[in-house]
């Protein structure tokens, strides 16, 4: 099953861990682009986003200036790679809704594998874009910059124990990073390393973010394997994952809710027949109410099934229930709401939901203040503020080899770039 190992990482050697890391590319505004810029002239946003320039071209771009800098780095001693295969624990202790959270994670390299064989499985769908940028930049740098999130379910509790006797004891490394904090071990005891890759070899592994760098490393595989064949062993058939137990604690799953425009009055009451056909719905005038998104969030306490609705267009909030006959003999992909609202409304609507991106007429996001500003400001007409998805619905989606939509889960908070660098040279 899972092929879990120590690889020996790529590492920066500074006071300062924190003012180098950066957020996943995905999750980067232009604005946050420029300020990691501006913080740290190692920043690990220079490999992982680099900024274009207008004169770029095939030989001279953001990703052939990664791989330059990334090589200088190395060269220089500001990244520097363990001497010994190594799996990394990690301990990230953060603030979430108000109160103090702890995720404990390794990073480890993991064998890639077709989604086919049940060994490794998505639970969402992809899009093109992001993997053509994604492939320009490994097939650069020879390297995973940044660790996609992998679930595993620890049946025996032995990872668990492992991670508790490390953590005892003082950490490798340690950063200030996004309002919080990061504590790295680094195992280089083969026992222990055994005892893990052991442990995992009998389990599977949930995709949970990191689906396009997923895909991209299989695209990149294939494509080294055509300059060259590779053995079983070359490090082209690993990926770097941080792997998380499934009922730890900080693993935080947030929704993304769905927005849109460009409804003309016809189309909003397409939209509306649609939701009655398919929920229960209660109106509310947006004028009696403070904050709608708070009033949603306290019926989704009550109802996970539970939707809510704001409209400028009518300046009405709709506090949507699924109807009981909607629910009976249902798949659990079925029972996740973001694919039961784009199949019953949102894609009778406005057909495919990436052309209605690509249209300006629907986008995502995982933050619900962002939504209700958005709408009650006018810039977008309606937004659905959608119910988080359980981890026990979310494993039932995907050990039974389903995908959800694009854009139904947002992990929290988000792995950092630059920690640890996976070279695949």
């Amino acid at each position: 099953m899972a092929d879990v190992q120590p690889f020996r990482g790529l590492r920066y050697r500074t006071q300062d861990l924190g003012k180098e890391l950066c957020p996943p590319y995905d999750v980067i505004s232009s604005h946050e682009q420029s300020a990691l810029y501006e913080l740290s002239p190692n920043n690990a946003i220079r490999l992982e986003l680099g900024i274009s320039d207008a004169s770029d071209s095939d030989s001279d771009n953001r990703y052939t200036r990664a791989s330059i800098l990334l090589a200088d780095w190395v060269k220089e001693g500001i990244l520097i790679r363990d001497d010994t295969p190594t799996i990394y624990a990690i301990r990230e202790t953060f603030v979430h809704e108000g109160i103090q959270k702890i995720r404990r994670s390794l990073f480890a390299r993991v064998r890639l594998e077709e989604f086919s064989r049940g060994i490794v499985l998505p639970h969402e769908e992809t899009s093109s874009g992001p993997k053509k940028d994604r492939l320009g930049l490994i097939k650069e740098t020879n390297a995973n910059l940044s660790p996609i999130m992998g679930i595993y379910r620890d049946n025996t509790g032995e990872i668990n124990n492992l991670l508790s006797q490390t953590m005892y004891q003082t950490p490798t490394d340690s950063a200030n990073y996004n309002q919080g904090t990061l504590e790295l071990w680094a195992i280089e005891d083969t026992r222990i390393n055994e005892q893990i890759t052991s442990s995992l070899k009998n389990s599977s592994i949930y995709l949970a973010d990191g689906h396009h760098r997923y895909e991209t490393s299989l695209a990149y595989l294939k494509y080294q394997n055509t300059l060259s064949p590779l053995n079983e062993s070359d490090p082209c058939h690993f990926i770097l994952m941080c792997l998380i137990e499934i009922e730890d604690s900080g693993l935080i799953v947030l929704p993304y809710h769905r927005i849109m425009r460009h409804l003309s009055d016809a189309r909003f009451d397409t939209m509306m027949n649609l939701i009655r056909t398919n929920f229960q719905v209660r109106e509310f005038d947006l004028s009696d109410i403070l904050h709608p998104v708070q009033k949603i969030q306290i019926e989704q306490e009550q109802d996970q099934s539970c939707l809510g609705l704001i409209a400028n267009q009518t300046n009405t909030l709709y506090i949507l229930n699924r109807n009981n006959d909607a629910e009976s003999h249902i798949s659990p992909l079925e029972k996740c709401m973001t694919q039961f609202l784009g199949k019953q409304v949102i894609e009778p609507l406005l057909g495919s939901q990436q052309d209605a991106v690509e249209k300006g007429m629907l986008t995502y996001t995982h933050d619900s203040t962002e939504l209700e500003n958005l709408v009650l400001t006018g810039e977008w007409q309606c937004g659905f503020v959608l119910p988080p998805l359980s981890l026990n619905l979310f494993e039932s989606v995907v050990s039974g080899g389903q995908r959800l939509p694009i854009k139904s889960t947002y992990f929290s908070p988000k792995l950092p770039t630059g920690l640890v660098i996976n070279q695949l040279i």
